[in-house]
């Protein structure tokens, strides 16, 4: 079974219908974080966890929350994690598929980067975390990554290296290749990058890697 997130940030409201509309069966656990359940009222989504400090939200929303009978959990507003990370963890203990981030990029870069972060939780547990908004599918690899050109999100491919450097990156069938590259946090070397073969591949050493995959 697969999860997605709502979190509080642009929510791009076809992707989560997409989201729920092609899953098997309906079989996707839907996790609404704080602000994230006003988009789930808003299209009719009916998360089965409710989770956050509620902070952010409306009062309608947290009305909904303490109301509708889903599974909920307020979290006390003075604590160490944010409420995408708690709602992740939660993720990670009732699907065993893919999780999406939906509203995890936005005005609040802080909350970006934090969440780009979290995506490292993805590869200390053996599970694939995908950030989504509509102009971006952003992942993070320690070891590789196949693309495929006919299913690309956008028609750009930037890499960047996350918490330090990365090493022996190979990246083979883009536009720009590498060949046992280190990639440093102190320069811009990786940013649009283009996909020329069917697929493409990118390996690294050591380190890790932000991918984002991006429309113009």
């Amino acid at each position: 079974m697969d999860a997605v997130i709502i979190s509080g940030g642009n929510v791009e409201d076809s992707i989560l219908l997409d989201l729920c509309n092609n899953s098997v069966s309906n079989d996707l656990y839907i996790i609404a974080a704080d602000k994230g359940l006003e988009a789930c009222i808003r299209l009719a989504v009916k998360p089965d966890f409710i989770i956050g400090d509620f902070d952010s939200a409306n009062s309608a929303a947290l009305e909904y929350a303490k109301n509708s009978g889903i599974a909920f959990e307020k979290l006390n507003p003075i604590k160490d994690d944010t409420d995408t990370e708690a709602a992740l963890n939660i993720a990670f203990d009732n699907s065993d598929g893919d999780i999406y981030l939906l509203g995890a990029t936005g005005t609040r870069l802080d909350h970006v980067a934090g969440n780009f972060s979290l995506l490292m939780l993805g590869l200390e547990r053996g599970r694939n975390v995908i950030i989504l908004d509509k102009n971006n599918r952003i992942r993070i690899i320690n070891h590789s990554m196949v693309l495929s050109k006919d299913n690309q999100y956008g028609r750009f491919v930037s890499v960047v290296p996350w918490g330090g450097v990365a090493t022996g990156v190979n990246m083979s069938g883009f536009k720009y290749e590498t060949k046992d590259f280190t990639f440093c946090c102190d320069k811009s070397r990786g940013i649009s990058n283009e996909i020329v073969e069917n697929e493409a591949r990118i390996t690294v050493d050591s380190g890790y890697l932000l991918v984002f995959e991006t429309l113009d």
